[in-house]
């Protein structure tokens, strides 16, 4: 045997029993200094490697579990704290809105105004004329009341055209009989509520020159909401229509009847026949809303 044991290939086709039984010494002098070596290349050697393969992938998996043990832990620790930071930036109250304020009293405001769109509902087969009419409007702010200020209108003008009728002016009244206009505190901002008389001109209608002119049956009435006051100015679209400022909704139609002076005579003008109700109007603007915006200059 110990022919052999010069004989590391011979070693490698030993059992195990019999390399357990080389000596020490004969080991050392061969170089097998641990028991692996003795065992490697037989069967319990393989099954040796095997086992040590399954060991390291076991202790690898038992590492990757600690490690997410201890990251769940953490974000359990965690996730407490982000749920309540978050609940109470979602639970803090917003800023209070800054309160509107009245405008100081004897002041003059100037103000441009637009009514694009605006149906003139006429006595004529359709489709009824539509008008877009641009203007300006002053008025001066009267004392009132602790909650609101009365606006007073000063000037007023706006003209729009039309092919049938050339250039249609509406204008104050020589004579106003609207009430005052008010501006009054509300609960998210300032009301203001206009009421508008006016006379209307159509410088012709088709061939035959005018002016036709009319009057209002009753003052036209707006409601417009305000953050401030006077509104914030309007701007222009690239095609030249007006953008901005705030909307004043029309409360009613406009409705327009023939003054005391006499137009020329028309039999086939349709501003010469009265529509069919029975109040003697002529013609409407049946939704007649109107955005204004404080003139800068």
């Amino acid at each position: 045997m110990l022919a052999n044991l010069t004989d590391r290939p011979a070693l490698r086709s030993r059992k195990p029993s019999e390399l357990a039984a080389v000596p020490r010494g004969w080991a050392r002098k061969l170089g097998i200094t641990r028991e692996r070596d003795l065992m490697a290349g037989t069967d319990l050697g393989k099954e040796e490697e095997v086992h040590d393969r399954r060991m390291t992938s076991s202790l690898s998996r038992r590492r990757l579990l600690g490690h997410a043990v201890a990251a769940a832990g953490m974000g359990a620790l965690l996730a407490p704290g982000i749920a309540s930071g978050t609940a109470a930036a979602l639970s803090s109250p917003a800023p209070a809105p800054t309160p509107a304020e009245l405008p100081e009293i004897g002041q003059t405001i100037r103000l441009g105004l637009n009514g694009f769109g605006a149906t003139l509902r006429v006595n004529a087969p359709p489709p009824l004329p539509t008008l877009n009419f641009v203007g300006s409007r002053t008025v001066k702010v009267l004392a009132g009341g602790t909650d609101f200020v009365r606006l007073r209108t000063l000037n007023f003008t706006m003209r729009a055209f039309h092919p049938m009728f050339g250039s249609i002016t509406l204008r104050d009244p020589d004579i106003d009989i609207a009430p005052t206009s008010t501006l009054e505190l509300g609960p998210q901002g300032l009301v203001e509520t206009w009421f508008q008389s006016m006379t209307v001109s159509f410088d012709r209608c088709q061939a035959l020159e005018g002016p036709f002119t009319f009057e209002t049956l009753e003052p036209g009435k707006w409601v417009a909401h305000h953050t401030a006051f006077p509104p914030p100015p309007q701007r222009t679209n690239p095609d030249g229509s007006p953008t901005g400022g705030t909307l004043y909704k029309a409360q009613r139609p406009v409705s327009y009847g023939r003054p005391a002076t006499s137009n020329p005579s028309a039999p086939h003008c349709p501003l010469s026949h009265p529509l069919p109700e029975p109040d003697g109007t002529y013609f409407q603007l049946p939704e007649f809303n109107i955005n204004q915006g404080v003139l800068l200059a």
